[in-house]
């Protein structure tokens, strides 16, 4: 099965943003609500759980420049099969 490679990018941008979006809320939720009490390794966890949701955040981002870059491709595409 061949598809566009508009609709190729659109995809995988649209995978980027809902991994990305879905995992970043994971991260989050599974950062526990506790008091640290003086706990480094605890403040530590929640500094680096963070620092993932971020990063999978920034992914989800990507995620929506891609599936414009996609919109570009595809409707490029798609003119240029119609000029003679």
């Amino acid at each position: 099965m061949k598809i566009p490679r508009g609709i190729g990018v659109l995809l995988a941008g649209a995978g980027m943003f809902l991994v990305g979006h879905f995992l970043s809320q994971l991260v989050l939720d599974l950062i526990p609500t506790i008091n640290p009490a003086n706990s480094s390794a605890i403040a530590d966890a929640n500094y680096h759980m963070l620092s993932i949701s971020n990063q999978l955040s920034i992914i989800s981002q990507f995620g929506l420049i891609v599936i414009v870059i996609g919109a570009i491709i595809f409707f490029t595409d798609r003119r240029k099969k119609t000029i003679p």
